[in-house]
């Protein structure tokens, strides 16, 4: 760890940038206060993308709705690479954003980094198989498109991590297998 002018810098190694397991929801809340004012993706076991509300609970699509504001946080594992610890609750900024400490090595990114109104088909088609009767005439276009180009729907894995991807080059994150080491203020 580093003090320059009272700031404290560390260096970090990103193993990778992902989404939060949703069973680290609900922490999120607690630790923080925080949470994105909108609905946010986290990962539901390794292969599907759920939604999460402000108080960091899953839930489904609500009745009657045509769409919902929606966004990803970057959730962050890594590994103190200097012999710098941090708990949980503990925050730092890195690449514009701040980020808390979720538990040992995940940090989740306090604010969205992509949000976009969401709609049903969307959600349907990460979810559901191509000849589903659940599709109406009207979802039909927009649902086949979705089924047919994954990394362009929000709701699927391969989709966030498009997001994800253009993301981490956007903000110059060092988190490749040659190159993984960031430095981090700690935000006191």
């Amino acid at each position: 760890m580093e003090n320059n002018d009272r700031t404290i810098r560390c260096e970090i190694e990103i193993i990778k940038v992902t989404l939060l397991p949703v069973e680290k929801a609900l922490i999120v809340k607690k630790l923080t206060g925080k949470g994105a004012e909108n609905i946010w993706y986290c990962l539901k076991g390794t292969d599907k993308v759920v939604l999460v509300n402000a108080s960091g609970r899953t839930f489904d699509w609500p009745e009657g709705c045509d769409y919902l504001w929606s966004g990803v946080r970057p959730a962050l594992q890594f590994l103190c690479s200097d012999g710098g610890t941090f708990a949980e609750g503990d925050r730092f900024r890195m690449a514009g954003h701040t980020f808390t400490v979720v538990s040992k090595g995940l940090a989740l990114c306090d604010e969205l980094i992509f949000h976009k109104p969401l709609t049903l088909t969307e959600v349907k088609a990460a979810e559901l198989p191509a000849d589903s009767p659940e599709v109406t005439p009207d979802e039909k276009d927009k649902f086949d498109f979705c089924k047919k180009f994954p990394q362009d729907n929000p709701c699927t894995i391969e989709g966030i991590d498009k997001i994800l991807l253009q993301w981490i080059e956007k903000v110059k994150i060092r988190a490749t297998a040659t190159d993984r080491k960031n430095i981090v203020e700690i935000v006191k």
